[in-house]
C-alpha cells in the first residue's frame, strides 16, 4: 500500500543534491509565502529526528559516550579548528571592518545544526555519534562562544544557556529518546517497517525547513554589493572547508564510514538560528549578515559532500582508489562465521588503501 512513498523517497534521495538548491531558491523568492512556516520549524526539526533515530539504540549512543574518540575529534573541529580559520581569513579580507570579522566567527562559534541528521540519515552516516555531537555540543557551547569570541575578538556575549538546552530537549533529545523507546518496544519492527516510509515525510520536512530557513538571506538581495558578495564568497569557502575537514579528519583517525560521513556533515552545517540571535542582540547590523547568509551554502554543500562520500565509498569498496574505513557485511547464516561473527560483524572495519 505504501510502496510508492519508498519509490518518491529513493528518488529524492538520489538528486538531493537538486532538491536543497531548489529548496532554498523557494524560500528567497517566496518569502512571504515559506516565511509563515517559521513557528512551525522546531517541531519540523523534531520531527526529522524522530524518523532519523527509529533505528538507533540506547545502548549505542552510551557507546559514543564511552568511546568518545569521533565524538571528540569533531568538537575539536567544530569549537578549535574552525573558529581560527574564520578568525583568520575574516581578518585577512575585512579587516578595517572588525564587525564583518565578528561576524565571520560566530558564524563558526556556533553549536552544529540540528538539521545535520537528517543529512546524516539520508547519507548512512552514524546518528547515533550525531546525537551525541549535538548534546554535547549544546552544553559545551554556552562556555565556548562567549570564551572564543572574548579570546580572539575581544567582544563579550552572554548565552542563553536555558534557551538552548530546552531547544536541545525538544528537538533533539525527546524525539530520540521516544523513537529509540518505540523501536525496542517493537522489538526493531519500527526501525523495519515505519522507517522505510517515514524517510519521505522527513525529507519533505526538510525541504520545508531549508524555504523557511532561506527566508531570512532574502532581504539582503535587495541591497548587495561588492563587499557583501566578498563576505558570502568567504561564507562559502569556510563552509566548505568545515566539511572537507570533517572528511580527512574521520579518515585520518580510521572512523568507520558512518561516522566519517557523520564527521564530515557536523563540521560544515551550523545553528544559524543561535548566531542569528547572538549577533542581533549584541553587534551592529554589519555582523548579523555573515552569519545569516551560511544559509545559502550550508544545505547546498551538505548535498554535495554526501554525494561525493557516496561515490568515495563506491570506488574504496571496489578497490578503485584511497577510501574509508568500511564495514564487512554480516554473515547471513551461523555457517558463514559463527555466532560470534555474527554479533560484532558491526564492528569490523576495513580500510582500502
Amino acid at each position: 500500500m505504501f510502496d510508492w512513498t519508498i519509490q518518491v523517497d529513493k528518488v529524492l534521495k538520489k538528486y538531493m543534491i537538486l532538491v536543497a538548491p531548489l529548496s532554498l531558491a523557494a524560500g528567497v523568492l517566496f518569502p512571504g509565502f515559506f516565511d509563515r512556516f517559521t513557528p512551525a520549524v522546531p517541531w519540523l526539526f523534531a520531527g526529522m529526528t524522530f524518523c532519523g533515530s527509529l533505528g538507533s539504540r540506547l545502548g549505542q549512543l552510551a557507546e559514543e559516550f564511552r568511546h568518545p574518540k569521533g565524538l571528540l575529534a569533531v568538537l575539536a573541529l567544530l569549537h578549535l579548528v574552525m573558529p581560527l580559520a574564520a578568525w583568520g581569513l575574516g581578518n585577512l579580507f575585512f579587516s578595517y571592518n572588525p564587525y564583518f570579522v565578528v561576524g565571520i566567527l560566530l558564524e563558526y562559534t556556533i553549536p552544529t545544526a540540528v538539521a545535520s541528521l537528517m543529512w546524516i540519515g539520508i547519507y548512512q552516516g552514524s546518528t547515533t555519534l550525531g546525537l551525541a555531537v549535538l548534546m554535547a555540543d549544546v552544553l559545551l557551547s554556552p562556555v565556548a562562544i562567549p570564551l572564543t569570541v572574548q579570546a580572539l575578538a575581544g567582544s563579550s556575549v552572554q548565552v542563553d544557556a536555558a534557551g538552548m538546552v530546552m531547544d536541545l530537549l525538544l528537538m533533539v533529545t525527546i524525539p530520540a529518546l521516544l523513537a529509540m523507546g518505540v523501536n525496542r518496544w517493537t522489538k526493531g519492527r519500527a526501525a523495519r517497517d515505519w522507517s522505510p516510509r517515514l524517510s519521505l515525510v522527513s525529507k519533505l520536512c526538510m525541504m520545508l525547513v531549508i524555504a523557511a530557513n532561506s527566508t531570512k538571506v532574502a532581504p539582503y538581495f535587495a541591497h548587495l554589493n561588492g563587499t557583501l558578495v566578498g563576505i558570502a564568497a568567504v561564507i562559502l569557502a569556510l563552509t566548505a572547508l568545515g566539511y572537507l575537514l570533517g572528511w580527512l579528519l574521520g579518515w585520518k583517525l580510521g572512523l568507520p564510514f558512518p561516522q566519517v560521513v557523520t564527521a564530515t556533515l557536523c563540521g560544515g552545517l551550523r545553528n544559524i538560528s543561535a548566531g542569528v540571535v547572538i549577533a542581533a542582540q549584541f553587534f551592529p547590523a554589519d555582523a548579523l549578515f555573515p552569519v545569516t547568509v551560511g544559509t545559502l551554502f550550508q544545505q547546498v554543500l551538505a548535498a554535495v559532500f554526501g554525494q561525493l562520500l557516496t561515490r568515495w565509498r563506491g570506488r574504496a569498496a571496489r578497490g578503485g582508489g584511497p577510501g574509508f574505513p568500511v564495514t564487512t557485511p554480516c554473515p547471513k547464516r551461523k555457517e558463514e562465521g559463527g555466532l560470534e561473527a555474527l554479533f560484532s560483524c558491526e564492528k569490523r572495519v576495513v580500510m582500502v588503501q
